[in-house]
C-alpha cells in the first residue's frame, strides 16, 4: 500500500473528462466502505493502483504519464454503515485523519467507478486483475471492498478467445435442442473403483440423463486412478450411447497444478472425452484461457474455490463477474451460485449470473448456466419458469439416488417431468 498520499489532492487528471476516449479504458465498478469520505477513498484507490499524479509530476518531460493514470468516473453514495467489516490502518505519519481511520464508528458507503488505461494491460487478464483488484482488498482505508463489474472496450473484448462451443455447440453435440440438459456428477466422488463408478453412470444415462461429469473431488484416487478411469468411462459411455441411441457426454476433471493439468488435458483428449472440468478459483483467473488454447473440446468452468471471493456481499468479487471472466477466457459452461433458486437465494444475483452466461458480451457466444444443489424433478417446471429459459444444465445426484425404484427410474423422472411441463404449458396456452 502506498504511504499516506495527501487526501486533499483533487488534481483534475484524476477525474474523467468529456474529452477522454472510452475506447482506451476499462471501467470497473466497486462497492466500498471507508471511515473517509467516498471521494477520498476513490482517490486512494485510483492512486494505489495506477500512477499517482504527484509522482507523475516528477517524471521527465515527454513521458506519457496520462496514459497510466486511473480516473474517477462516478461516485454514488449509499447510507452510512456502523458495523466495521474489516480493520483499518494507516501507513506513514499519524495525525487526525489517521486517528479517524483507526477509530471510526460510522463508515461512508457507496459505489465507485474507476477507469483504468488499457495501455497498462491490454487483454492480459492476469495483468488487468493485478491492476483493478491487486492490493485493494487489503487497503487500510477501506473497511469493505467488492468488485461489482468490469466493462471492456470492444477492441479489448475482441482479443479474448471466448467460448469455442457455448450453448449452441453443446446442444449440437448432444442433439438436444428444446429442453434443459440433465446431468449427474460422479457420486460418491471417492471410495469407488472405476468399474462401480461407470456402472452407476450407465444406469443414470439409461434413465434419460444426457451427461456425466467427474465431480471436483474425483481426482486421482488409488481406487480409481485418472489414467485408468478416463478411458474406461469414455468406453462405457460410448456403449450406453449406442444402446440408448442417444449421444451421451462425459467431462473429465483435470483440476490439478497448472502443468499437471495440461498433461491431464492431453491425456483426456487422446482418450476421447467430450469435455473437461477446470476451476479458476483454484487454478488461476486466466487458466481457462490456457486450456482453451490447447484443446478442442468444451470446457466446464467449475466454481470450486471461488466462494471465498464471492460469497460475502460486502467483500470480494461479484459472482456474476467471475462467470463473465471465465466466459471471456473460453468457458462453455458455468456453475450458478449454490444458493440459486433456494429459499435463501439472491434473485438479483441470479439474474446477473444468467446475464453473464447468456447476455451479450461483444461477439462471444452465450454459455450454458448450470443449476445444481438439492434440485428435484418435481420442481423442474418451476426452474424453467424462474430462469426464463430452458438453456441450462441441471446437475442432480441425491434426488436420483434416493429413488426407491433405483437410479434408472430416478433419472427417468426428469424426462417425464419435462413432458408434463410441456403439457401444462400447452394446456395453459389453449385456455387463453
Amino acid at each position: 500500500m502506498r504511504k499516506s498520499a495527501a487526501i486533499s489532492t483533487r488534481d483534475q487528471r484524476l477525474y474523467w473528462q468529456d474529452g477522454d476516449d472510452s475506447a482506451e479504458f476499462v471501467f470497473v465498478d466497486y462497492y466500498v466502505e471507508s471511515p473517509f469520505e467516498l471521494e477520498a477513498a476513490a482517490v486512494f484507490m485510483a492512486e494505489e493502483q495506477s500512477l499517482p499524479v504527484d509522482i507523475a509530476d516528477k517524471l521527465p518531460v515527454g513521458v506519457a504519464t496520462d496514459a497510466r493514470i486511473a480516473k474517477i468516473v462516478s461516485i454514488a453514495p449509499l447510507p452510512t454503515v456502523s458495523d466495521r467489516l474489516l480493520p483499518t490502518y494507516w501507513l506513514g505519519e499519524f495525525g487526525e485523519d489517521q486517528r479517524r481511520c483507526l477509530a471510526g464508528e460510522t463508515f461512508s458507503a457507496g459505489e465507485i467507478t474507476l477507469a483504468f488505461p488499457v495501455a497498462g494491460f491490454g487483454a492480459n487478464l492476469t495483468h488487468l486483475w493485478s491492476v483493478v483488484y491487486g492490493e485493494l482488498p487489503r487497503h487500510g482505508t477501506l473497511s469493505a471492498f467488492r468488485i461489482l463489474d468490469i466493462r471492456f472496450p470492444d477492441e479489448v473484448l475482441r482479443q479474448f478467445p471466448g467460448p469455442a462451443f457455448g450453448v449452441e455447440g453443446l446442444r449440437e453435440r448432444l442433439g438436444v435442442f428444446d429442453r434443459p440438459i440433465f446431468a449427474r456428477s460422479t457420486q460418491p466422488p471417492v471410495a469407488l473403483g472405476t468399474g462401480a463408478m461407470a456402472e452407476i453412470a450407465a444406469q443414470v444415462l439409461r434413465g434419460g440423463f444426457d451427461f456425466i461429469k467427474d465431480d471436483e473431488l474425483t481426482l486421482n484416487d488409488p481406487l480409481s486412478p485418472f489414467e485408468a478411469r478416463i478411458p474406461h468411462m469414455v468406453k462405457r459411455l460410448a456403449e450406453v450411447s449406442e444402446e440408448c441411441n442417444e449421444r451421451k457426454l462425459f467431462f473429465a476433471n483435470i483440476i490439478d497444478s497448472p502443468l499437471k493439468s495440461i498433461e491431464r488435458l492431453a491425456f483426456a483428449e487422446a482418450a476421447g472425452v467430450d469435455g473437461v472440468v477446470v476451476a479458476t478459483g483454484m487454478q488461476g483467473i486466466e487458466f481457462i484461457r490456457e486450456v482453451r488454447a490447447r484443446c478442442s473440446v468444451p470446457i466446464l468452468a467449475h466454481n470450486a474455490g471461488i466462494d471465498m471471493q464471492t460469497r460475502h456481499p460486502r467483500f470480494g468479487v461479484d459472482y456474476a463477474l467471475s462467470i463473465k471472466l471465465d466466459r471471456l477466457c473460453g468457458g462453455d459452461l458455468a456453475m450458478l451460485p449454490g444458493a440459486a433458486l433456494t429459499e435463501g437465494g439472491d434473485d438479483a444475483e441470479l439474474r446477473r449470473c444468467l446475464d453473464a452466461c447468456l447476455g451479450a458480451l461483444g461477439t462471444h457466444k452465450p454459455i450454458l448456466p448450470i443449476l445444481a444443489g438439492g434440485k428435484t424433478s418435481a420442481e423442474l417446471g418451476d426452474y424453467c419458469d424462474a430462469l426464463g429459459t430452458t438453456d441450462f444444465m441441471l446437475i442432480v445426484a441425491s434426488d436420483v439416488d434416493n429413488d426407491a425404484a433405483g437410479l434408472q427410474a430416478g433419472a427417468g423422472r426428469y424426462r417425464l417431468a419435462w413432458e408434463s411441463y410441456l403439457q401444462q404449458r400447452e394446456s395453459a396456452a389453449l385456455s387463453l
